[in-house]
């Protein structure tokens, strides 16, 4: 599965509202079942070391919705408060479109 996310973290500074931002892309496998409830992809972004991105999609509970949470942050190169962190919906059935990296 190919994978690219671009994140923005909002904030309000003298000058008015900036932002901070980050990217990460990669290929993971879906492993399979995590406890009966949902696929699971573990990714290692190509600009992060030690930095590990797993997403967890909801089969059952919650059809739709990804679940994404960070190992070492901090490792993944992205701006100050910047997270990937999250849980998301599903808003299109379209062909997701990638940046050529």
């Amino acid at each position: 599965m190919k994978i690219q996310v671009k994140l923005v973290y909002p904030f309000e500074a003298a000058a008015g509202t900036s932002v901070n931002v980050g990217e990460a892309s990669g290929e993971a496998v879906i492993e399979g079942y995590l406890d009966g409830t949902a696929d699971t992809a573990v990714f290692t972004p190509k600009e992060g070391g030690a930095c590990t991105i797993t997403l967890k999609f909801s089969r059952f509970s919650r059809p739709g919705t990804l679940t994404v949470t960070t190992e070492n942050n901090s490792e993944c190169g992205f701006g100050l408060n910047v997270s990937a962190d999250g849980t998301y919906k599903k808003t299109s059935g379209a062909k997701p479109k990638f940046s050529v990296n």
